[in-house]
Protein backbone atom coordinates (compact mmCIF):
# COMPACT_ATOMS: atom_id res chain seq x y z
CA UNK A 1 0.00 0.00 0.00
CA UNK A 2 2.95 2.45 0.49
CA UNK A 3 3.18 2.29 -3.15
CA UNK A 4 0.73 5.32 -2.98
CA UNK A 5 3.06 7.60 -1.38
CA UNK A 6 5.25 9.25 -3.89
CA UNK A 7 8.18 10.21 -2.14
CA UNK A 8 8.76 12.85 -4.62
CA UNK A 9 5.57 14.68 -3.78
CA UNK A 10 3.28 15.36 -0.40
CA UNK A 11 1.52 12.40 1.49
CA UNK A 12 -1.34 14.08 1.94
CA UNK A 13 -1.60 15.73 -1.57
CA UNK A 14 -1.45 12.14 -2.90
CA UNK A 15 -3.99 10.68 -0.71
CA UNK A 16 -6.05 13.60 -1.52
CA UNK A 17 -5.96 12.91 -5.53
CA UNK A 18 -6.68 9.13 -5.31
CA UNK A 19 -9.94 8.30 -5.44
CA UNK A 20 -9.41 4.58 -5.18
CA UNK A 21 -9.30 4.68 -1.27
CA UNK A 22 -11.59 5.31 1.11
CA UNK A 23 -11.55 7.42 4.66
CA UNK A 24 -9.89 4.34 6.92
CA UNK A 25 -7.03 3.98 4.25
CA UNK A 26 -5.81 7.25 4.05
CA UNK A 27 -5.76 7.79 8.08
CA UNK A 28 -4.09 4.53 8.24
CA UNK A 29 -1.48 5.76 5.05
CA UNK A 30 -0.84 9.51 6.51
CA UNK A 31 0.47 7.91 9.68
CA UNK A 32 2.47 5.53 7.54
CA UNK A 33 3.68 7.87 5.75
CA UNK A 34 4.82 10.07 8.14
CA UNK A 35 6.45 7.75 10.41
CA UNK A 36 8.51 6.64 7.21
CA UNK A 37 10.00 10.35 6.53
CA UNK A 38 10.15 10.72 10.48
CA UNK A 39 12.70 7.33 10.43
CA UNK A 40 14.46 8.74 7.20
CA UNK A 41 15.53 11.32 9.50
CA UNK A 42 16.25 9.72 12.47
CA UNK A 43 17.09 6.21 11.91
CA UNK A 44 18.79 5.65 15.01
CA UNK A 45 14.93 5.18 16.80
CA UNK A 46 14.24 2.14 18.74
CA UNK A 47 11.70 0.19 17.98
CA UNK A 48 9.68 1.17 20.80
CA UNK A 49 10.34 5.40 20.26
CA UNK A 50 9.03 4.40 16.65
CA UNK A 51 5.59 2.43 18.11
CA UNK A 52 5.23 5.15 20.37
CA UNK A 53 5.20 8.16 17.72
CA UNK A 54 3.01 5.42 15.48
CA UNK A 55 0.68 5.28 18.61
CA UNK A 56 0.42 8.94 18.96
CA UNK A 57 -0.19 9.72 14.85
CA UNK A 58 -2.99 7.29 15.06
CA UNK A 59 -4.63 8.86 17.61
CA UNK A 60 -4.23 12.00 16.08
CA UNK A 61 -5.24 12.00 12.62
CA UNK A 62 -7.82 8.38 13.69
CA UNK A 63 -10.54 11.71 14.05
CA UNK A 64 -10.04 12.76 10.35
CA UNK A 65 -12.84 11.86 7.80
CA UNK A 66 -10.29 13.64 5.34
CA UNK A 67 -12.89 16.51 4.03
CA UNK A 68 -11.65 19.41 3.23
CA UNK A 69 -10.90 20.86 6.62
CA UNK A 70 -9.40 18.14 7.73
CA UNK A 71 -7.16 18.34 5.61
CA UNK A 72 -6.40 21.59 6.25
CA UNK A 73 -5.60 20.93 9.56
CA UNK A 74 -2.92 18.31 8.57
CA UNK A 75 -1.42 21.22 6.30
CA UNK A 76 -1.53 22.94 9.61
CA UNK A 77 0.15 20.64 11.79
CA UNK A 78 3.04 20.02 9.64
CA UNK A 79 3.89 23.46 7.62
CA UNK A 80 3.12 25.75 10.57
CA UNK A 81 4.73 22.85 13.30
CA UNK A 82 1.70 23.26 15.43
CA UNK A 83 2.55 21.80 18.77
CA UNK A 84 -0.06 19.10 18.96
CA UNK A 85 2.44 16.17 20.15
CA UNK A 86 2.77 18.20 23.71
CA UNK A 87 1.37 14.46 25.02
CA UNK A 88 4.78 12.91 24.05
CA UNK A 89 8.20 12.52 25.61
CA UNK A 90 10.15 15.88 24.76
CA UNK A 91 12.52 13.96 23.05
CA UNK A 92 9.46 12.30 21.08
CA UNK A 93 8.11 15.64 20.51
CA UNK A 94 10.99 17.59 18.95
CA UNK A 95 11.50 14.62 15.93
CA UNK A 96 7.82 14.83 15.26
CA UNK A 97 7.84 18.56 15.29
CA UNK A 98 11.40 18.79 12.97
CA UNK A 99 10.39 16.39 10.66
CA UNK A 100 9.63 17.12 6.97
CA UNK A 101 6.63 16.07 5.62
CA UNK A 102 7.17 17.68 2.21
CA UNK A 103 4.31 19.39 2.88
CA UNK A 104 4.67 23.65 1.23
CA UNK A 105 2.04 26.30 1.31
CA UNK A 106 1.81 25.47 -2.35
CA UNK A 107 0.91 22.28 -1.92
CA UNK A 108 -1.38 23.36 1.18
CA UNK A 109 -3.19 25.44 -2.01
CA UNK A 110 -3.22 22.36 -4.07
CA UNK A 111 -4.84 19.88 -1.35
CA UNK A 112 -7.52 22.33 -1.04
CA UNK A 113 -7.92 22.91 -5.13
CA UNK A 114 -8.10 18.84 -5.24
CA UNK A 115 -11.13 18.53 -2.38
CA UNK A 116 -13.36 20.79 -3.30
CA UNK A 117 -14.85 19.56 -6.01
CA UNK A 118 -14.85 16.45 -4.05
CA UNK A 119 -16.25 17.65 -0.65
CA UNK A 120 -17.52 21.44 -0.47
CA UNK A 121 -17.66 22.59 3.23
CA UNK A 122 -21.04 24.20 2.18
CA UNK A 123 -22.57 21.46 0.04
CA UNK A 124 -25.72 19.80 2.38
CA UNK A 125 -25.20 15.97 1.88
CA UNK A 126 -28.01 13.82 1.61
CA UNK A 127 -27.33 11.97 4.66
CA UNK A 128 -27.57 14.86 7.11
CA UNK A 129 -31.49 13.94 7.75
CA UNK A 130 -31.23 10.03 9.30
CA UNK A 131 -34.12 7.57 8.74
CA UNK A 132 -35.99 9.06 11.18
CA UNK A 133 -35.70 12.69 9.55
CA UNK A 134 -33.68 13.99 12.47
CA UNK A 135 -30.70 16.21 11.69
CA UNK A 136 -27.11 15.43 12.34
CA UNK A 137 -25.30 18.15 14.13
CA UNK A 138 -22.24 18.50 16.76
CA UNK A 139 -22.01 21.59 18.76
CA UNK A 140 -18.07 22.09 18.68
CA UNK A 141 -17.57 24.51 21.62
CA UNK A 142 -14.07 25.32 22.42
CA UNK A 143 -11.86 28.26 24.37
CA UNK A 144 -10.57 30.50 21.35
CA UNK A 145 -7.40 31.52 23.45
CA UNK A 146 -6.23 27.52 23.94
CA UNK A 147 -8.67 25.95 21.70
CA UNK A 148 -9.34 23.56 24.32
CA UNK A 149 -12.81 21.83 23.72
CA UNK A 150 -15.51 23.00 26.86
CA UNK A 151 -18.04 20.71 27.96
CA UNK A 152 -21.01 21.81 28.84
CA UNK A 153 -25.30 22.77 27.54
CA UNK A 154 -26.39 24.06 24.27
CA UNK A 155 -30.23 24.83 24.19
CA UNK A 156 -31.76 24.52 21.37
CA UNK A 157 -34.86 26.89 20.96
CA UNK A 158 -37.73 27.07 18.04
CA UNK A 159 -37.59 30.74 17.77
CA UNK A 160 -40.97 30.60 15.79
CA UNK A 161 -42.82 29.52 18.87
CA UNK A 162 -40.45 30.96 21.40
CA UNK A 163 -40.40 27.28 23.06
CA UNK A 164 -37.08 25.59 24.29
CA UNK A 165 -36.76 21.98 21.77
CA UNK A 166 -34.32 20.64 24.07
CA UNK A 167 -30.63 20.77 25.89
CA UNK A 168 -28.09 18.92 24.01
CA UNK A 169 -23.92 18.78 25.27
CA UNK A 170 -21.41 20.32 23.44
CA UNK A 171 -18.71 18.36 21.47
CA UNK A 172 -21.03 15.50 21.48
CA UNK A 173 -22.91 14.14 18.12
CA UNK A 174 -26.60 14.49 18.46
CA UNK A 175 -29.72 14.48 16.11
CA UNK A 176 -32.30 17.35 16.40
CA UNK A 177 -35.95 16.58 14.96
CA UNK A 178 -37.54 19.43 12.18
CA UNK A 179 -39.15 22.17 14.24
CA UNK A 180 -42.03 21.96 11.69
CA UNK A 181 -41.93 25.73 12.25
CA UNK A 182 -42.74 26.82 8.64
CA UNK A 183 -39.60 28.09 8.12
CA UNK A 184 -37.41 25.28 9.51
CA UNK A 185 -35.30 27.49 11.96
CA UNK A 186 -33.91 26.79 15.07
CA UNK A 187 -31.59 29.31 17.60
CA UNK A 188 -28.89 27.65 19.37
CA UNK A 189 -27.20 28.79 22.24
CA UNK A 190 -24.18 28.12 24.43
CA UNK A 191 -24.33 29.43 28.03
CA UNK A 192 -21.79 27.54 29.46
CA UNK A 193 -20.47 29.23 32.94
CA UNK A 194 -17.29 30.94 33.00
CA UNK A 195 -17.96 32.16 29.15
CA UNK A 196 -19.75 34.53 27.48
CA UNK A 197 -23.14 33.07 26.05
CA UNK A 198 -22.71 32.56 21.77
CA UNK A 199 -25.99 32.60 20.19
CA UNK A 200 -26.43 30.91 16.26
CA UNK A 201 -30.01 31.08 14.58
CA UNK A 202 -30.04 29.04 10.64
CA UNK A 203 -32.52 27.22 8.88
CA UNK A 204 -31.90 23.50 9.31
CA UNK A 205 -32.60 22.14 6.05
CA UNK A 206 -30.67 24.91 4.39
CA UNK A 207 -28.04 25.95 7.12
CA UNK A 208 -26.09 28.22 4.46
CA UNK A 209 -26.49 31.98 3.70
CA UNK A 210 -23.90 34.86 3.90
CA UNK A 211 -23.85 35.15 7.74
CA UNK A 212 -24.33 31.39 9.01
CA UNK A 213 -21.39 30.28 6.33
CA UNK A 214 -19.23 32.02 9.66
CA UNK A 215 -19.81 28.64 12.40
CA UNK A 216 -21.50 25.97 9.92
CA UNK A 217 -19.45 23.56 7.70
CA UNK A 218 -19.82 20.09 7.41
CA UNK A 219 -17.72 17.16 8.38
CA UNK A 220 -19.08 14.33 6.75
CA UNK A 221 -22.88 14.23 6.99
CA UNK A 222 -22.29 15.93 10.26
CA UNK A 223 -23.24 19.73 10.43
CA UNK A 224 -20.85 21.22 13.05
CA UNK A 225 -21.86 24.77 14.90
CA UNK A 226 -18.93 26.39 15.78
CA UNK A 227 -19.23 27.87 19.18
CA UNK A 228 -15.85 30.08 19.91
CA UNK A 229 -15.69 30.82 23.07
CA UNK A 230 -14.40 33.80 25.46
CA UNK A 231 -14.14 34.33 29.35
CA UNK A 232 -15.88 37.20 30.97
CA UNK A 233 -14.70 40.81 30.90
CA UNK A 234 -15.52 43.41 33.56
CA UNK A 235 -19.21 44.56 34.21
CA UNK A 236 -20.20 41.32 32.90
CA UNK A 237 -22.75 39.24 35.39
CA UNK A 238 -23.04 34.95 35.14
CA UNK A 239 -25.79 32.99 37.43
CA UNK A 240 -24.40 29.37 38.28
CA UNK A 241 -27.16 27.55 37.27
CA UNK A 242 -25.39 24.29 38.63
CA UNK A 243 -23.86 25.49 42.39
CA UNK A 244 -26.72 23.59 44.92
CA UNK A 245 -27.29 24.00 48.35
CA UNK A 246 -29.13 22.29 50.98
CA UNK A 247 -32.62 23.46 52.44
CA UNK A 248 -31.89 26.31 55.00
CA UNK A 249 -28.71 25.66 54.44
CA UNK A 250 -25.10 27.47 53.16
CA UNK A 251 -23.78 23.84 52.39
CA UNK A 252 -23.40 22.79 49.15
CA UNK A 253 -24.54 19.73 47.26
CA UNK A 254 -21.87 17.75 45.96
CA UNK A 255 -23.36 18.41 42.25
CA UNK A 256 -22.31 21.69 42.75
CA UNK A 257 -18.59 20.90 42.37
CA UNK A 258 -18.16 20.90 38.60
CA UNK A 259 -19.56 24.15 38.38
CA UNK A 260 -17.15 25.73 41.23
CA UNK A 261 -14.21 24.21 39.77
CA UNK A 262 -14.58 26.19 36.56
CA UNK A 263 -14.88 29.50 38.35
CA UNK A 264 -11.66 28.55 40.34
CA UNK A 265 -9.91 27.66 37.36
CA UNK A 266 -10.92 31.14 36.03
CA UNK A 267 -9.77 32.90 38.44
CA UNK A 268 -6.72 30.86 38.37
CA UNK A 269 -5.91 31.40 34.28
CA UNK A 270 -6.69 34.94 35.26
CA UNK A 271 -4.84 36.55 38.32
CA UNK A 272 -6.59 39.92 37.59
CA UNK A 273 -9.91 38.70 37.91
CA UNK A 274 -11.70 40.15 40.94
CA UNK A 275 -15.37 39.51 41.32
CA UNK A 276 -18.63 40.26 43.09
CA UNK A 277 -20.46 37.02 44.43
CA UNK A 278 -23.93 37.62 44.71
CA UNK A 279 -26.28 35.37 47.21
CA UNK A 280 -30.43 35.30 46.16
CA UNK A 281 -32.98 33.19 47.83
CA UNK A 282 -36.28 32.61 47.06
CA UNK A 283 -38.88 34.62 49.65
CA UNK A 284 -37.96 37.50 52.44
CA UNK A 285 -39.19 35.25 55.40
CA UNK A 286 -36.81 34.34 58.09
CA UNK A 287 -35.95 31.23 59.23
CA UNK A 288 -33.12 28.85 60.22
CA UNK A 289 -29.72 28.81 58.95
CA UNK A 290 -27.32 25.43 59.04
CA UNK A 291 -23.71 26.26 58.37
CA UNK A 292 -20.24 24.96 58.25
CA UNK A 293 -18.41 25.86 61.92
CA UNK A 294 -15.55 28.04 61.46
CA UNK A 295 -12.50 26.15 60.04
CA UNK A 296 -15.06 23.56 58.63
CA UNK A 297 -13.47 22.85 54.85
CA UNK A 298 -16.26 19.81 53.72
CA UNK A 299 -18.62 22.09 51.87
CA UNK A 300 -20.70 19.35 50.40
CA UNK A 301 -22.15 17.27 52.83
CA UNK A 302 -24.40 18.24 56.22
CA UNK A 303 -22.40 15.47 57.80
CA UNK A 304 -19.47 17.49 58.97
CA UNK A 305 -18.98 20.25 61.84
CA UNK A 306 -22.41 22.08 61.05
CA UNK A 307 -23.78 24.93 63.21
CA UNK A 308 -27.46 25.97 62.92
CA UNK A 309 -28.81 28.94 63.95
CA UNK A 310 -31.79 31.50 62.67
CA UNK A 311 -31.66 34.70 60.65
CA UNK A 312 -33.07 36.79 57.77
CA UNK A 313 -33.64 35.60 54.49
CA UNK A 314 -30.57 38.15 53.64
CA UNK A 315 -28.69 36.56 56.29
CA UNK A 316 -28.80 33.20 54.52
CA UNK A 317 -28.12 34.74 51.00
CA UNK A 318 -25.21 35.93 52.19
CA UNK A 319 -23.91 32.93 54.00
CA UNK A 320 -24.26 31.03 51.05
CA UNK A 321 -21.79 33.70 48.94
CA UNK A 322 -19.75 33.74 51.98
CA UNK A 323 -19.16 30.01 51.77
CA UNK A 324 -18.24 30.14 47.82
CA UNK A 325 -15.51 32.46 48.54
CA UNK A 326 -13.94 30.20 51.24
CA UNK A 327 -14.41 27.86 49.06
CA UNK A 328 -12.12 29.91 46.76
CA UNK A 329 -10.06 30.80 49.22
CA UNK A 330 -9.27 27.12 50.40
CA UNK A 331 -7.63 26.84 47.35
CA UNK A 332 -5.36 29.36 46.86
CA UNK A 333 -7.46 32.37 46.04
CA UNK A 334 -6.39 35.98 47.47
CA UNK A 335 -9.43 36.77 49.34
CA UNK A 336 -9.47 40.63 48.42
CA UNK A 337 -10.47 39.46 44.76
CA UNK A 338 -13.72 38.05 46.02
CA UNK A 339 -16.37 40.31 47.35
CA UNK A 340 -20.12 38.93 48.51
CA UNK A 341 -23.52 40.99 48.54
CA UNK A 342 -26.30 38.94 49.81
CA UNK A 343 -30.13 40.15 48.68
CA UNK A 344 -32.26 37.63 50.05
CA UNK A 345 -35.31 37.55 48.20
CA UNK A 346 -35.19 41.46 46.73
CA UNK A 347 -34.34 40.36 42.95
CA UNK A 348 -36.72 37.48 42.42
CA UNK A 349 -37.01 35.87 38.91
CA UNK A 350 -39.98 34.54 39.40
CA UNK A 351 -43.10 34.88 41.72
CA UNK A 352 -42.18 33.32 44.63
CA UNK A 353 -45.14 30.89 43.62
CA UNK A 354 -44.77 30.00 40.30
CA UNK A 355 -43.46 26.61 39.57
CA UNK A 356 -40.18 27.97 38.63
CA UNK A 357 -39.55 29.54 41.35
CA UNK A 358 -36.65 27.39 42.72
CA UNK A 359 -34.67 29.04 40.16
CA UNK A 360 -34.61 32.39 42.56
CA UNK A 361 -32.34 30.59 44.85
CA UNK A 362 -28.91 31.31 42.58
CA UNK A 363 -25.63 32.61 43.07
CA UNK A 364 -24.71 35.62 40.51
CA UNK A 365 -20.81 35.96 40.00
CA UNK A 366 -20.60 39.82 38.46
CA UNK A 367 -16.75 40.85 37.35
CA UNK A 368 -15.24 43.21 38.87
CA UNK A 369 -12.33 43.92 37.01
CA UNK A 370 -10.53 41.70 34.30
Amino acid sequence: NLSYLNPEGSIIQNLADNENLGSSDKRLLAVAGMVSEILKKHPNLTQEQEEEIYTFLTEEIGQFIFDKNDLITLVDIAVNRRDFSEDLPLDLEQIVLTSDFHLTDVVADSVMQANAELIEVNVVPKTYVDENGHYKMFYDAYYTKTGNKIYGSVEVIDPVRLKQMSIEKSNTKVTIPNPNNQTESIQVIANIFGYKKVQHDFKMSEPFDSLSANFLHFKGDVLMVDFPLNRYETGDIATMYNVYFYKDAAIMKSDSRYELKTLLEMLQENLNYKIKIHGHTNGKSPGKIIQLKDGETDFFTLDGETKEGFGSSKELSLQRAMVIKSYLVSNGVDPSRAEVKGWGGKKPIYDKFDRRALKNVRVEIEIMAD
